[in-house]
């Protein structure tokens, strides 16, 4: 080079030099300089662009820069194009990918790098099948090639087909026999499916080609320790040991193997050399001084064991699943931190029980809380055992919902399960953190039931004898519960259940609080107790300040303040329709609502900053309210005993004046407009400096709820018909049409949209709405559509449904034929109709269906047909006015609901008068 500085290709090749042999000081990034240098010297060498892109690994940009450059240089080169689709792809950009590689494949069609990233793109779209399917071309068309099998392997993993995932990456090994990484995926994949001797062959032919392979030594290791062959484990630890001997991992992972082998002191040996290389790994800690006996009430003497419990699964063949063990031991401080371990013991019985126990999530609190698995296995219907699981961890908000958390989930996954396995998984989550973030509250809802039976359900808590425990003893049944003493002070609570019914769920069963056995444990017990503490987080954040009294009187103008009614719905739209529903439940803040004048400032907010909020502006604006905590009704609803924090998911505000609930998350309601998920709901209103209350809120009634449609209908001698009509709607379903109609511009569509399948090819020529943002108003819509087919037209004349359409409230309301629970509706409502027919000329009615009237306890129907000023007039109104109807009532009122749909579905008949005849029938 020093000879020839200006030659660019020597300095290309010198670049390649560097970069293969590592030459240089790596801060120094010397050959990506020269690789750089080189093709800023030749702008026009398509390969050395190239060359340049791919020593780039630290600036995309310049990545991208130099692959563009490379394209460009010679855009019939088959690796520029492809090499920059690759980069396109990983920078999330797939849709670019076709239009690089279609050149290529349209002059190579079967260039296999070209149609692997094609087939990623695909994926990447969301077009699965066809990426699939692009990918088997592949192989089929270079079966050959290692990295189209390989590719090809991948998906027959991705589609669950494990054997032929397998025999393909032997394929691969056939063809590339050193591709380490695919060796390693297949003995991964041998001893997740159980075949441990392939399993072990391939991982020492890994240690085999790479002797310094110690991850492969190590798991080679500890599947020989977990399949009884002790002394050839040992033998490849030492060298392992060896090989790394300041590694701590190698150490514990030998420890554990040793121990599940037997080899207690080994085992013991090799954790404290482990802790001895990383003294701050608190998990090992625990478990040595646990298996030295050094420490107690950790909860491992509380371990069942499932295997006398087995001969016992037999009686539940036909099922899922089955929990053989299902155990939780709770050490709780009087701090109210706590310590806890949970075993799980789960017998599969087919391929939806495999799919429900594949993954299992556990939620814990990074900064708070630390999860460590003691045991997860797989036993094998062989009895052959594999300890091999999966572990990852994702985040639990949900930003389609506005909800963001500082927990987390750590996903384990168990591939290696199939029907007739056993699956075993033990693991303690601990607080870690100094203090209690509610005060010295602890609190605990357990379900003793589940979509699954249980052969064992224990579930165990250790407290300080002075802090009592507190439970649902009136709702608990079947549970056998006891009070055990303990050394140190201490006493141990003990809730027992042995086969457990599973709940099979039905549509519209009221909340699982309500349908299975949950056992509910609290430290407190008065709701006064809650109420006093609750209130003694919050109040702190309830003090308005100059901007928030000025927003008052600004949202208060032209509002007579004397009307306290006028106030409060002024002060709940505001805060309903300006600020948005953003929860950000980080660490106390799940408990514990931001400032008022921040919710007030940064114009979001969740239930309980929303309901703080109303809170303030009332008291601002001199209106007394209070805060509620509420149980949402899909939860279910609990009885008085045990007093908790644990009961709720949400928070409300409270008038007492006017006996008005107020949902700040309601966006779209009025005042008077409570979700139905707030209503007969479990609340507890919340005392500043008094007794607070727990009770349930008030059901809405029919008349709330009511819909009431008018139509003038001319009908054509066609079939056809011309139709004028209003409607207003109130109380729960008046939102959905403020949300559904808020946009002018789709208003018409969205109507045409509700209408056609009713009516299939109207035309909707106006449509005018009332004004969406008075959430205090009944929406009002006005109509005009031409229905092209409205009657059926007979050769003697016609005939139609009188109130438009038929109904099918028992298919919505009632579509089981037998229930085993209550059946929950979302609110009593009440419709009204009146339609009003002008017939054809010279046409008459020939028959009218027979007026009906109808009382029940779950509803009324009431139907009539009039002739009035040479119009048919068709009347009626149907109410359900319960929300819900007890599983002994369910066939009465199914059948009430039937006889409804029944006499909607009855026809009225006209002729025309000039051709009736005596014998004119419908």
């Amino acid at each position: 080079m020093e000879k020839n500085p200006d030659d660019a290709a020597l300095r290309g090749d010198y670049a390649r030099v560097l970069g293969f042999f590592r030459a240089y000081d790596e801060r120094e990034h010397t050959a990506s300089a020269e690789a750089a240098r080189a093709a800023e010297e030749a702008p026009k060498d398509a390969r050395l662009q190239l060359l340049a892109a791919q020593a780039q690994r630290d600036d995309l940009n310049e990545r991208r820069r130099f692959l563009e450059a490379a394209v460009a240089a010679d855009p019939a080169m088959p690796e520029a194009r492809v090499a920059l689709a690759d980069h396109e792809l990983e920078r999330g950009h797939p849709e670019r990918v076709q239009p690089l590689v279609a050149p290529v494949l349209e002059k190579t069609p079967d260039d296999v790098n070209a149609r692997l990233v094609l087939a990623r793109a695909l994926e990447a779209l969301g077009e699965r099948p066809k990426a699939h399917a692009l990918v088997e071309e592949t192989f089929r068309l270079q079966p050959r090639v290692p990295r189209a099998v390989r590719a090809a392997a991948q998906v027959s993993r991705q589609l669950d087909r494990g054997r032929e995932a397998m025999d393909r990456m032997r394929v691969v090994l056939a063809l590339r026999f050193d591709d380490t990484a695919t060796r390693h995926m297949l003995a991964t994949m041998l001893a997740e499916a159980g075949q441990v001797e392939s399993a072990q062959r391939e991982y020492a032919q890994l240690v085999k080609l790479n002797p310094f392979d110690n991850g492969s030594r190590v798991r080679l290791a500890e599947l020989k320790a977990s399949n009884g062959a002790v002394e050839e484990a040992v033998a490849l630890f030492a060298e392992a040991r060896a090989l790394s001997p300041d590694e701590p991992e190698v150490y514990e992972r030998e420890g554990r193997a040793l121990l599940a082998a037997g080899r207690r002191e080994p085992a013991l040996a090799s954790f404290e050399r482990s802790l001895a290389l990383r003294p701050q790994n608190p998990g090992l800690k625990e478990a040595l001084r646990a298996l030295k006996g050094e420490s107690t009430g950790t909860g491992m003497q509380y371990l069942v064991d499932a295997q006398p419990l087995a001969k016992e699964a037999e009686a539940y063949v036909h099922e899922d699943a089955l929990y053989l063990v299902d155990n939780t031991y709770v050490r709780v401080q009087q701090s109210g931190l706590s310590s806890r371990l949970h075993q799980t013991v789960v017998k599969v019985f087919n391929s939806r029980g495999v799919d429900a126990f594949r993954t299992i999530p556990v939620t814990y609190s990074p900064d708070r809380q630390e999860v460590r698995v003691l045991r997860a296995r797989v036993i094998k219907a062989d009895g052959s055992v594999v300890e091999s699981y999966g572990e990852n961890e994702r985040n639990i908000n949900e930003p389609w919902t506005g909800m963001y958390y500082d927990a987390r989930a750590k996903i384990l996954s168990f591939p290696s399960l199939s029907a007739g396995d056993t699956l075993e998984l033990t693991y303690r989550l601990d607080d870690t953190a100094q203090d209690n973030l509610l005060s010295d509250y602890w609190g605990d809802v357990e379900s003793v039931q589940g979509v699954y039976p249980k052969v064992r359900f224990q579930y165990l808590v250790d407290m300080p004898q002075a802090r009592p425990l507190y439970w649902n003893k009136s709702k608990l049944t079947g549970v056998a519960s006891a009070q055990e003493p303990l050394d140190a002070g201490r006493v141990l609570y003990r809730w027992n259940a042995r086969h457990v019914a599973k709940v099979v769920p039905e549509p519209g069963m009221p909340g699982w609080a309500e349908v299975a056995q949950n056992l509910h444990v609290s430290t407190y017990q008065t709701w006064e107790q809650v109420g006093r503490y609750w209130w003694g987080l919050v109040r702190d954040q309830l003090q308005p300040n100059a901007e928030l009294r000025q927003t008052v009187d600004q949202v208060l103008q032209g509002v007579d303040r004397k009307n306290e009614l006028a106030v409060v719905r002024a002060i709940y739209n505001f805060v309903v329709t300006n600020t948005r529903y953003v929860a950000l439940e980080f660490g106390i803040h799940g408990f514990k609502p931001y400032r008022v004048d921040r919710v007030l400032a940064r114009r979001f907010g969740d239930c309980k900053d929303k309901a703080s909020l109303i809170h303030s502006m009332l008291q601002v604006a001199g209106v007394e309210s209070r805060l509620v905590l509420l149980r949402m009704r899909n939860l279910g609803s609990i009885g008085e005993e045990p007093a908790s924090l644990a009961a709720f998911n949400h928070a409300i505000a409270y008038v007492p004046k006017f006996d008005l609930y107020l949902d700040g998350t309601a966006e779209f309601h009025g005042a008077n407009e409570l979700p139905s998920a707030d209503r007969v709901a479990n609340v507890l209103v919340v005392e500043p400096n008094g007794k607070s209350t727990f009770l349930t809120t008030p059901e809405a009634k029919a008349a709330d709820n009511a819909t009431r449609m008018s139509l003038d209908v001319t009908l054509r001698a066609d079939g056809g018909a011309e139709i004028t009509g209003s409607s207003s709607v109130g109380g729960q379903h008046a939102p959905d049409y403020r949300r559904a109609y808020r946009p002018e511009a789709t208003r018409k569509s969205t109507f045409e949209r509700a209408w056609a399948q009713s009516f299939p090819g109207l035309t909707v020529h106006e449509v005018k709405l009332s004004d969406t943002t008075r959430l205090d108003d009944d929406v009002a819509l006005d109509f005009k559509m031409s229905i092209p087919r409205y009657s059926e037209v007979l050769p003697n004349g016609m005939r139609f449904l009188p109130f438009g359409t038929g109904r099918t409230y028992q298919q919505a309301y009632a579509s089981l034929a037998q229930r085993r629970f209550d059946l929950v509706m979302s609110s009593p409502w009440t419709n009204g109709f009146l339609l009003r027919y002008a017939l054809p000329a010279g046409w008459t009615v020939a028959e009218l269906p027979q007026a009906v009237e109808e009382t029940t306890k779950f509803g009324h129907i009431k139907l009539s047909y009039r002739l009035e000023g040479g119009k048919l007039v068709a009347e009626g109104e149907v109410a359900l006015t319960t929300a819900r109807v007890s599983a002994d009532d369910y066939p009465a009122f199914r059948e009430f609901l039937g006889r409804v749909d029944r006499a909607f579905g009855r026809r009225v008949f006209i002729q025309n008068a000039a051709n009736r005849t005596a014998s004119s029938t419908p």
